[in-house]
């Protein structure tokens, strides 16, 4: 490669380095695996940039000035492609989504521009939404005028000051980025993470190298080249699978990470769609803004804990009646148990959610959840500062059915056969009973009001122990800004709301 090229690249990574804001961990995935997709395709009729130069091949590098740079030499010319890949799980994403992004781009193509002979750029903004292709010229003319008719530099984007800075834009430089930049839609991540297995298995399949190792391997591969900031392509990847290719045991620890962040958006996403049956009962964005940074705390909770591998255990144990915890011994199988207990994870991250909104109006910001769990061997633990009785734990809402039953009966018989009484959950956060009977087996109390309690009172013998219920009704996501009752639920006879 050219050095003056090597140079140029170090020179603007370096003048940019950290401006990316955190994104979850399902935009992170998506990031790689649609780069290494691209890699796959490099100099094929399908290149995503439309290169097919014979006998060439490209080098990428991750993360460096966009999400990724694709650079390669043809006959003394140089090439330099610069992608951003943004990922938007399976909403509508408008125009004023990318006025930063194509801002990024055009201050690139500023600086790349008249700098080296002989170099042609392009500058493509793959993007997954529910909306149209968009039209880098509009984009682009919006994105100026947004920043142009803000009175307040503060309100302004960091880039449009750079821009600015620089003193070379014009309106002919403008026309000539439109003329070398493009919007493509992409494939959902499933979609991509699916033709990927299939790409890989194609070229380096065997008895021993299944789609799915190829895939976690060669995904693994290319995010620890990412981080080292090294150039990757397709023949680093010939050259590990001709070698002895290992998944790093950290990358099952993303995927773990990443449901809690498919999770979390869920929860943001619910929030942030209009019901169509109550278009009056939309979430105010000042709302959805303060549960984004919400979202931020929980992700950073759980990417700190999730790291020891007995809280992993416990939290599976905590939340779920998994029957396998003895046979979990690999990274790999506990990704696995976290798959199949989706729905207890999501049920534990929304009303943990609710429960830190409530907090932050009525008490103030909350500096660590840290401080609101105990991690035992059995359970993660949950003790509310405004919990009147004792510690609870957190848990999947049941379903009347001889399954959750079932379900109930075992995480009761784990969790109270804990020798240490500091260490059984006395209440449970539970939700959503009024389908399922009190019983010996489901030893519980009801601690709402404005329910037929008699009805639902337990119907033999009480035993030596039992736990508390209530309904949560007031952690409605729906109702993610009405915080009124749900201090409620952390005191005995909690109102029914």
């Amino acid at each position: 490669m050219d050095p003056n090229i090597t140079n140029l690249l170090s020179e603007i990574n370096q003048s940019i380095k950290n401006r990316n804001a955190y994104a979850s961990i399902d935009g992170y995935f998506y990031q790689f695996e649609l780069t290494l997709l691209h890699i796959l395709l490099d100099q094929s009729d399908e290149d995503p940039f439309g290169d097919q130069y014979p006998g060439v091949i490209s080098q990428y590098k991750i993360e460096q000035i966009e999400d990724y740079i694709k650079v390669f030499e043809d006959r003394g010319t140089n090439y330099i492609r610069l992608a951003q890949v943004k990922h938007h799980n399976n909403r509508y994403a408008g125009n004023s989504e990318y006025l930063e992004a194509i801002l990024w781009l055009y201050y690139s193509f500023l600086r790349f521009e008249n700098k080296i002979p002989n170099l042609r750029t392009k500058y493509y903004l793959f993007h997954h939404d529910k909306s149209p292709e968009k039209d880098v010229e509009v984009v682009l003319k919006e994105a100026f005028e947004k920043n142009r008719n803000e009175t307040d530099p503060e309100r302004q984007h960091s880039v449009y000051h750079r821009i600015l800075a620089l003193n070379t834009d014009s309106a002919q430089m403008r026309t000539k980025f439109i003329s070398q930049a493009k919007f493509v839609k992409t494939q959902s991540l499933p979609v991509v993470s699916a033709e990927i297995k299939r790409r890989l298995f194609s070229a380096y399949g065997s008895t021993l190298y299944t789609p799915d190792f190829l895939y976690a391997a060669a995904l693994s591969k290319i995010i620890n080249d990412g981080r080292a900031g090294l150039y990757t392509g397709k023949q680093e990847l010939s050259n590990f699978f001709s070698g002895n290719p290992i998944i790093d045991p950290s990358f099952y620890l993303l995927k773990i990470l990443q449901l809690v962040d498919r999770v979390l958006d869920e929860y943001l996403d619910q929030m942030s769609e209009p019901n169509p049956l109550f278009p009056e009962a939309a979430v105010d964005p000042v709302v959805i803004s303060d549960y984004k940074l919400i979202a931020k705390k929980i992700h950073d909770f759980f990417e700190v804990h999730l790291a020891d591998s007995r809280k992993r255990a416990s939290f599976i144990s905590s939340i779920s009646d998994s029957r396998n915890l003895a046979q979990i011994t690999t990274i790999n199988a506990e990704y696995e148990e976290f798959s199949k207990h989706y729905i207890h994870l999501r049920a534990f991250v929304f009303k943990l959610a609710k429960i830190i909104y409530a907090y932050e109006k009525n008490t103030g910001p909350l500096n660590s959840l840290d401080e609101w769990f105990d991690f035992t061997d059995n359970c993660w633990l949950f003790k509310h500062p405004h919990e009147q009785r004792k510690q609870g734990v957190i848990l999947a809402d049941p379903q009347q059915s001889l399954d959750a039953i079932k379900t109930i009966g075992m995480l009761r018989t784990r969790l109270s056969k804990v020798e240490d009484e500091e260490c059984i959950p006395n209440v449970w956060y539970w939700g959503n009973i009024a389908e399922l009977r009190a019983s010996h087996m489901i030893p519980y109390r009801l601690n709402i009001t404005k329910v037929p309690v008699q009805q639902w009172k337990l119907n033999t013998c009480e035993p030596d122990s039992y736990f508390t219920v209530q309904c949560l009704n007031c952690l409605n996501v729906r109702d993610a800004g009405s915080i009124e009752n749900v201090h409620n639920i952390f005191k005995a006879n909690c109102m029914m709301g």
